[in-house]
């Protein structure tokens, strides 16, 4: 019984690694080319008062952006990691979709009365082009204060009018 390891297996891994740190030192590379050049044509910036720090921050850059190419092209895990980027992407992208009116209303009623069951009944609210609309009466001045910061805080409201009166 022989017990050897093929030898893609053996190789594969520092082949690998040694790819991904090539592929930094020619972003990082490029970066500094870029930084060069950025002036007049090809010749080299002239360096500014803290010059080295400008230097060490695009060599960060550049360490930056290949740490993370190394992370996204993995031939084991870069699929699989560039797919799950991709949905994060897309649903933070879903998130900050705007509602109509009848909806970011009922997202309002539902963030507002969770805490104030006792003052649903007497009080209406509306939107109109993401501007809430807060109608109705309440004994309480605090309590209207609280119901406007409440509607202030949902996510999509550009704004508040309390038209909320004391008896």
């Amino acid at each position: 019984m022989r017990l050897e390891a093929p030898v893609e297996e053996t190789i594969d891994g520092p082949r690998r690694r040694f790819r991904q740190a090539r592929l930094g030192i020619r972003v990082v590379r490029a970066l500094t080319r870029i930084g060069y050049r950025a002036g007049r044509g090809r010749e080299r910036i002239r360096p500014r008062a803290g010059g080295p720090g400008d230097a060490l921050a695009l060599v960060a850059a550049g360490a930056a952006l290949g740490v993370t190419g190394a992370y996204f092209l993995d031939p084991e895990s870069g699929r699989r990691r560039r797919d799950a980027a991709r949905g994060r992407l897309v649903a933070l992208w879903h998130r900050h979709e705007e509602l109509n009116d009848a909806e970011l209303a009922n997202k309002v009623r539902s963030e507002i009365f969770r805490d104030h069951h006792a003052s649903k009944g007497r009080i209406n609210v509306n939107s109109e082009h993401g501007v809430v609309y807060l109608r109705g009466q309440l004994p309480d001045p605090e309590e209207i204060r609280e119901l406007v910061k409440a509607a202030r805080g949902v996510g999509g409201v550009r704004g508040v009018a309390s038209l909320l009166q004391t008896p």
